[in-house]
This record gives structure tokens, C-alpha cells and sequence, in this order.
């Protein structure tokens, strides 16, 4: 099967392990002038055993492409979710981690500059923002 790329093999046996769906959230995009000082804050994110849900670096040109960015900055997408407890410790540790990177959250922009009109993405594009839902 050379080049199938697993797409011809049989599943004989599987097993599945459920969790609680998820009850506290939150997530924010960083914006990063430099791609590199970015990734730097993502390897540093993941190995200070964080575990985020999701923790996703777009340079310039592929954060533009999926409608936000303006080809000048990369981003980087956190998330965390939890059934259990609130992840709001686990947020503010890697926003900490981005800042020692020169990196700016949107949320801590949005707050910094009440009086201007939030970030606001491409049209027709799907924002990216804080939000924290408990």
C-alpha cells in the first residue's frame, strides 16, 4: 500500500475514552511582530506543562489568508478548556509567557484602549477575540 497514507487500512478493533464536556473556557489571540520571538513563546507555552487546548502559531501571510492580520504581525491562537475548575491561572501564565516574548493579547489591547474601537478582522472573516464563559 505505497501512497495510501493509511487511507486503505481496516479498522478491526478501536476504543474510545469520553471526558465531561468541557465547562470553563477561555481563549485569546497574541499578536507578535517578530514570527521567531512567537514561536519562542509557543515552545515555552508548551513546555511549561500548561496544557493548553489549543496553542496554534499563523505567521503574517496565513493569519492574513484566514482573515485576521493585517500581513505585518503573526498570531498566536491560545485556548484552554476545562471541566473541572476555572482556567483563568493557566491563561494569565502563558499571556505572561507571550508578554516576556513582546507579544500583545487582544484582550489586554482592548482593555488598555477602552475609548478605541476593538481589533476587528477582515469582513466576512471569523473574529478572534477573548472570551471567558463559565
Amino acid at each position: 500500500m505505497i501512497g495510501s497514507e493509511g487511507s486503505l487500512g481496516i479498522i478491526i478493533e478501536a476504543w474510545m475514552r469520553l471526558q465531561t464536556r468541557p465547562t470553563f473556557r477561555e481563549g485569546t489571540a497574541v499578536l507578535f511582530d517578530d514570527v521567531f520571538k512567537a514561536a519562542e513563546a509557543v515552545r515555552v507555552i508548551s513546555q511549561a506543562w500548561l496544557f493548553p487546548a489549543n496553542v496554534r502559531l499563523l505567521d503574517s501571510r496565513e493569519a492574513f489568508n484566514n482573515g485576521f492580520g493585517d500581513r505585518q504581525r503573526s498570531v498566536v491562537v491560545l485556548a484552554f478548556e476545562n471541566a473541572d475548575h476555572p482556567v483563568d491561572a493557566w491563561m494569565d501564565r502563558a499571556l505572561a509567557i507571550t508578554k516576556d516574548f513582546v507579544g500583545n493579547s487582544i484582550a489586554m489591547m482592548q482593555r488598555a484602549a477602552a475609548d478605541t474601537a476593538p481589533v476587528q478582522p477582515r469582513p466576512g472573516a471569523t473574529p478572534l477575540s477573548a472570551c471567558r464563559t463559565t
